[in-house]
């Protein structure tokens, strides 16, 4: 095996350790786990450097975790459209990260011919140039199928100055955020109908109910809600909006600006 391949193997299990301490340090705020995720690679990947037998084992067990943390923070800053990968994708990208940083480092790194090295690494710079770029992309045209396999209507709304900023299909729902450049958030949720009416979606996971209260024919409030979000039948699709920064007159505007798009439109929201 190459002394390439044998490097982003290494890297690749690397990559899976940090998936493993991701959600406790990003999701959670864990410090301890975000500290182990900065400094644990390093000794990890002199352990592994050693059993692959990479030659300067030494140098690679510092660049390989330095290169895949660059690449980590390239893709966490990088203002992309989100989406939840799931278990396996999420592994799968952390391990594809983590193989594309080894590669990289043992390219530049390690004695190799200069041609092998120059491919390497322009191939990795152009991966990485795509994935940044077309992330985005491709996440909404994905999930914009999904919605569309599934039946969900995929219905957006017209709201200037905001972003599509995290798009996921799951349970039979479509989840949208916008951000504004301020950080301000607007998260709408479409469901086809099913037999559950705007009404009954409003209310969904109160004990009372009259926890919502209609504001205009066919809109329902939540009063029990800390954010202020409205929920109304629209077409064929039941549609919840909510914020944390507008008023329910600038929610009202949101539902009035509602229309359906094709999935593939998702990708220029």
């Amino acid at each position: 095996m190459s002394v390439l391949l044998r490097a982003a193997l290494v890297g690749a299990v690397i990559g899976l350790a940090e998936d493993a301490l991701s959600d406790l340090a990003l999701q959670q705020e864990d410090l301890l786990a975000a500290l182990v995720m900065v400094v644990g690679p390093f000794p990890v990947s002199m352990l592994l450097s050693l059993w692959a037998k990479l030659p300067r084992w030494w140098l690679m067990s510092v660049m390989g975790p330095v290169a895949v943390g660059l690449l980590l923070l390239l893709v966490l800053v990088s203002p992309a459209v989100s989406t939840n990968l799931g278990e396996w994708g999420s592994r799968l990208a952390f391990m594809g990260v983590g193989a594309l940083g080894f590669a990289l480092a043992a390219a530049a790194m390690l004695p190799v011919r200069l041609r092998t090295r120059v491919v390497v690494v322009a191939v990795v710079g152009v991966l990485g140039l795509a994935g940044v770029l077309g992330r985005g992309w491709v996440v909404a045209l994905g999930q914009g199928a999904a919605a569309a396999r599934a039946g969900i209507p995929v219905v957006v709304p017209e709201v200037p100055g905001y972003r599509l900023a995290y798009v996921n299909v799951s349970g039979g729902e479509l989840s949208l955020r916008y951000e504004s450049a301020r950080g301000e958030a607007l998260e709408v949720d479409v469901r086809a109908m099913g037999g559950v009416g705007a009404r009954e979606r409003c209310v969904e996971g109160h004990v009372r109910l009259d926890a919502c209260r209609e504001v205009v024919p066919g809109v329902w409030v939540d009063d029990e809600d800390v954010d202020v979000g409205l929920a109304a039948e629209w077409g064929g699709a039941s549609v919840r909006v909510r914020s944390s920064v507008t008023t329910q007159t600038d929610l009202l505007q949101v539902l009035g600006s509602l229309r359906a798009v094709g999935w593939w439109e998702l990708a220029w929201q």
